[in-house]
């Protein structure tokens, strides 16, 4: 046992070696220190006068396109990545592309705490009022209508039926489809390809992952928003309705509590909670518990989502009620 942990170490070392070489001999960093935060993708670099952000990201498009917004774009809300000190804006090779960013010293935000929820509000309409009348080229820019992300995820999570059938979960698997096949019906009454077209006119943005994670508070309590992978030039009601789904379980889903934070314009508010009431983020969720446990018993994950779409009903019947 001892073995293998100094065979780990003396691994881990070689390649924390190597990883501080590539960024001197190709980015001008002189490395300090460096430790992994997120396996082998996001790095905490120290250098003699600050610390940064490594990242290493797969698609170099979608790093052009964030560099493509960073550069239209400065605000105090968002942490935009940082040029190398040799004045590279990305460091390419085989494995992928290396990008840095400024270290946020601070706390994630948890929306379990109310004023947590506000600031996440607060800044992200920041963000938004930031992110608009910016173009980057059209050639990083995902043409994918955004719905069509529901309706794929819809696709992939139908592909697991055998697990709930598994595990005597269908009634629950047949009520989250039914739902979701009546609340994908109803949106269809709304203009969301008028949104979309009309976000790409402006030049209008959403962040893409409002998990409180993307939120930092610091320790003069200003919040920044971060991790911009899923940035996309398209209506920022798609991140309320994320925000949304995000709040309502620390909500006891209560409808008036969530129209409480006044997240959208009153003429948009029928369209974002249709929205919000097709469980995409259970469906996330799930997909990606398969992901990371693809040998464990999910037994207790469908325990964990019956009971939440048990508490979602109020959500339900309170919208029955509204919409009348």
């Amino acid at each position: 046992m001892e073995i293998l942990k100094v065979n780990r170490k003396i691994r881990r070392d070689e390649s924390y070696y190597r990883l501080s070489s590539f960024l001197s001999q190709v980015g001008g960093i002189e490395v300090k220190a460096i430790q992994k935060i997120k396996k082998s993708t996001v790095y905490l670099v120290k250098t003699s006068n600050q610390k940064l952000i490594l990242k290493k990201h797969s698609n170099k498009g979608n790093v052009l396109k964030q560099w493509g917004f960073f550069e239209k774009v400065n605000s105090p809300f968002i942490n935009s990545f940082s040029h190398f000190p040799n004045g590279k804006l990305y460091l390419e090779e085989d494995e992928g592309v290396w990008t840095i960013a400024a270290y946020i010293i601070g706390e994630k935000l948890h929306y379990k705490n109310e004023q947590d929820r506000i600031k996440a509000v607060y800044c992200l309409k920041q963000f938004h009022k930031t992110a608009r009348n910016i173009h980057v080229n059209s050639r990083y820019l995902n043409t994918t209508p955004y719905l069509h992300r529901w309706y794929h995820r819809f696709h992939l999570f139908k592909e697991t039926k055998p697990i709930f059938e598994a595990y005597n979960y269908r009634e629950l698997y047949t009520d989250i489809v039914k739902t979701t096949t009546l609340h994908l019906k109803r949106i269809t009454q709304f203009p969301w390809q008028i949104y979309e077209e009309d976000a790409k006119h402006k030049g209008l943005w959403i962040h893409g992952d409002v998990a409180g994670h993307n939120f930092i508070n610091n320790n003069n309590q200003h919040t920044t928003l971060i991790d911009f992978d899923l940035l996309q030039n398209t209506a920022p009601l798609y991140d309320y309705i994320q925000l949304g789904q995000r709040f309502l379980p620390y909500l006891n889903w209560d409808i008036n509590k969530l129209m409480a934070y006044e997240m959208i314009a009153q003429q948009d508010q029928k369209a974002w909670l249709n929205a919000i009431c097709i469980p995409v983020d259970m469906m996330r969720e799930w997909l990606h518990f398969l992901k990371r446990n693809k040998n464990d018993n999910p037994i207790s994950e469908l325990v964990r989502m019956q009971d939440s779409w048990e508490k979602r009903q109020y959500f339900f019947n309170d919208m029955k009620i509204m919409l009348k």
